[in-house]
């Protein structure tokens, strides 16, 4: 049996950078997160769009600008899947067990640093 809890809220505390309210909408994509850093930002809002995570561990959806998606599923043990779509600079996924950031992966160094302060304010050593 597989057990997986998701849910999605409001960033708290990291502001989206400018401009996302001006994207047009993507057109709905699958995207390895290993793939993130070489497409770069995307010029368009990745909502509806999916991650699809290393080993088949999960396919996830982007959440709306500035979202955080976090999902938990029994498959990955005590670890947690945390997506933020940053808009402008794209979005970044981490995999953290507890307090300790394990993976993560981003569409760009400017999403990669947001991600960065979102995990710490969340408590993530994210160094």
């Amino acid at each position: 049996m597989t057990l997986a809890v998701s849910g999605c809220a409001p960033a708290r505390g990291v502001s989206v950078p400018l401009g996302a309210d001006e994207l047009a909408p993507c057109e709905g994509a699958s995207i390895n997160v290993e793939d993130l850093e070489a497409a770069g930002e995307p010029g368009c809002n990745l909502a509806g769009s999916s991650l699809t995570f290393p080993d088949g561990v999960a396919r996830l959806a982007i959440p709306q600008v500035g979202s955080v998606f976090s999902h938990q599923d029994s498959r990955l043990g005590n670890r947690e899947i945390l997506i933020v779509n940053w808009g402008v600079p794209g979005v970044a996924a981490a995999i953290v067990e507890g307090d300790q950031l394990l993976e993560l992966w981003a569409s760009g160094s400017a999403a990669l640093d947001l991600h960065r302060q979102q995990l710490r304010l969340e408590g993530i050593d994210a160094d």
